[in-house]
């Protein structure tokens, strides 16, 4: 018995050794994640922010005229067949409609475009995680870690980008600013739709 134990083991660490092995890891972008929750917008570059996206309540305790609720996610499924493992990972960028507001008086085209480099900026960090996700030496073991330092780490550089934004152009208040800053948004989105390409 105790023979028959120790065989059963070596042949289950050795199944998960060559699972481990044989991981091939698919990372996607999607505008169409199957997610139920009706609130969101998924970033398309053919398709800009409108102030009808915008349903959520202001915030009258702060300077800004409006506020954009966007960032990442992704969804992440392993199968095994045929002595192969896959690790698919679907990766997407969102507006939140409901936690997304303006002021009546900041409803203008000028702060409209302050907002999409908000959803821009959490695209382009989108864009950075699924770079990371791509450079990954997944296994069977540590796919769920690794995956998980990705996302914590392109989402805090993702918030930090956003606060700078903000502070630097003092929410869209310091033109001059908003230019440098529409201008260096504006070539990151060129260069990743180059790199799609």
């Amino acid at each position: 018995m105790k023979r028959y134990f120790l065989f059963l083991n070596l042949l289950l660490f050795v199944s998960v050794k060559l699972s481990a092995q044989n991981l091939s890891v698919v990372v996607d972008y999607t505008t169409s994640p199957k997610l139920s929750d009706k609130s969101l917008i998924f970033y398309d570059a053919n398709r800009k922010l409108n102030w009808t996206d915008f349903r959520g309540v202001a915030d009258a305790n702060t300077v800004a005229a409006a506020l954009t609720d966007a960032g990442f996610g992704y969804n992440s499924s392993y199968s095994y067949s045929d002595g192969k493992g896959t690790l698919t990972i679907t990766v997407y960028c969102d507006f939140n409609k409901n936690t997304s507001w303006f002021k009546p008086e900041g409803k203008n085209d000028y702060i409209l475009r302050h907002e999409q480099h908000h959803f821009d900026i959490a695209y382009i960090c989108t864009m950075q995680f699924i770079d990371r996700l791509r450079k990954g030496a997944y296994t069977t073991t540590n796919y769920h870690q690794l995956i998980g330092a990705a996302y914590k780490e392109c989402a805090t550089s993702m918030n930090a980008m956003q606060n700078q934004y903000d502070n630097e152009t003092q929410h869209g208040l310091i033109k001059d600013k908003q230019q440098e800053w529409s201008d260096k948004i504006d070539k990151q989105l060129e260069a990743l739709n180059t790199v799609q390409q």
